[in-house]
């Protein structure tokens, strides 16, 4: 019995040492700072301006510029005058073998207001456009327009450009 008396009170007080837990003193608390800084943003993506096939007339084409920038980041698209722009700053597509055809891109359908870069860069005619982020998806309409009724006769061939759009932010 003498033993069974042992057990039971190692037993009762292993327990009471479970349910009591470790010792406190207090508690101290203290504040965690947190905070994020969001750099504004801006991203862009175009569709070519196709003219299609060269006839001696004038030929119109559209393309677009999509951009999406970050909620009330003001922004401006620009393009500049392309890989054959002239010293006149008109843009010109090539055909590789020095051959050239004029062209222009505007803001407007009505072929008057020239979409470029002066105001950033100045390497071509007409100014950029301004805007201010939604933070969703911007369709803006890219309008070609070429006059070839007052050129010569061009050589055959397929003529191209590429001009960088610039979203400056």
């Amino acid at each position: 019995m003498k033993l069974t008396k042992h057990l039971f009170t190692g037993a009762v007080a292993l327990t009471g040492v479970a349910l009591i837990g470790p010792a406190q003193a207090g508690t101290a608390t203290g504040s965690l700072d947190v905070s994020a800084t969001v750099e504004p943003l801006c991203l862009v993506s175009t569709t070519p301006v196709d003219f299609g096939i060269h006839t001696n007339s004038v030929n119109t084409a559209e393309g677009s510029i999509r951009v999406t920038c970050s909620p009330t980041v003001a922004y401006n698209i620009a393009m500049d005058g392309g890989l054959n722009v002239s010293n006149a700053l008109e843009r010109r597509m090539g055909d590789g073998l020095g051959n050239l055809i004029i062209y222009g891109l505007h803001k407007i359908g009505t072929w008057n207001d020239f979409w470029g870069d002066q105001d950033f860069a100045a390497t071509t005619k007409g100014t950029s456009i301004a805007g201010v982020g939604t933070g969703v998806d911007e369709l803006r309409i890219v309008y070609g327009y070429s006059n070839y009724s007052f050129l010569p006769m061009q050589v055959p061939g397929f003529y191209q450009d590429t001009v960088t759009v610039s979203v400056h932010y």
